[in-house]
């Protein structure tokens, strides 16, 4: 019984690895995109931005994030950690 628990715990370990690398994988794009969408110089002397384009980055981003961490909710409740 023991035995049975720990080889299906393996095998859920086995697939943590390749998620887990996907989930890096798509944290540093979003990191990217949020360092590339990101104002790096003060708005001055008339100077205007897109709002609607921060925006959407910005909610992207943070649909990305939440994505991740609900899989990692959903993964580490079935491990059990």
């Amino acid at each position: 019984m023991v035995l049975l628990q720990l080889m299906t715990q393996m095998a859920y370990l086995n697939e943590w690895v390749v998620l887990e690398s996907d989930h890096i994988d798509g944290l540093s794009g979003v990191v990217e995109d949020l360092e590339a969408s990101t104002l790096r110089h003060p708005l001055i002397g008339g100077a205007k931005v897109c709002v609607v384009v921060f925006v959407s980055f910005w909610l992207n981003a943070c649909k990305e994030t939440l994505t991740s961490l609900l899989c990692l909710h959903i993964y580490s409740q079935i491990l059990n950690i």
